[in-house]
């Protein structure tokens, strides 16, 4: 069974949300190490110096720029785990079934349907706009 696009969005909602706690403990796993690094350095009454600090934030790299990466690419990666799953023989718009239709136009929302192709059954229908009506009788066409 495919998803209807409220299913769909309430899953990437949810990834969102995950994927934001993961930024969130990224985060504050690299400031708890810099915290007890920076406590131990000064518990033993050492100087920091800024040497010290680069040291420490780069052996904590990692875990930062998995955070920024995270929080940079946090809606793409939702869409990349959790596809919308349309089918060929539905509306992209509002998911009326098109299976043995004859006009290009959705009957349920009005937008225009460009089937696939019969050789390759698998490409879902693309929206294509709505054609335009003729002018009304009297006017010239330009």
């Amino acid at each position: 069974m495919i998803p209807d696009l409220a299913t769909v969005l309430r899953r990437r909602h949810t990834m969102i949300i995950i994927i934001r706690c993961a930024i969130a403990v990224a985060f504050a796993y690299s400031a708890v190490q810099l915290f007890q690094l920076t406590v131990g350095l000064l518990v033993n009454f050492q100087v920091l110096s800024v040497g010290m600090v680069v040291g420490a934030v780069l052996q904590e790299i990692h875990m930062l720029v998995l955070g920024v990466v995270l929080l940079i690419f946090q809606k793409p990666i939702a869409r990349l785990l959790i596809p919308l799953g349309t089918r060929v023989d539905q509306c992209m718009n509002c998911g009326y079934p098109l299976k043995n239709l004859r006009s290009a136009i959705c009957p349920e929302c009005g937008v225009g349907i460009r089937h696939a192709s019969p050789q390759s059954p698998q490409t879902p229908a693309a929206l294509v706009p709505p054609p335009t009506p003729p002018p009304p009788p009297g006017f010239p066409r330009s």
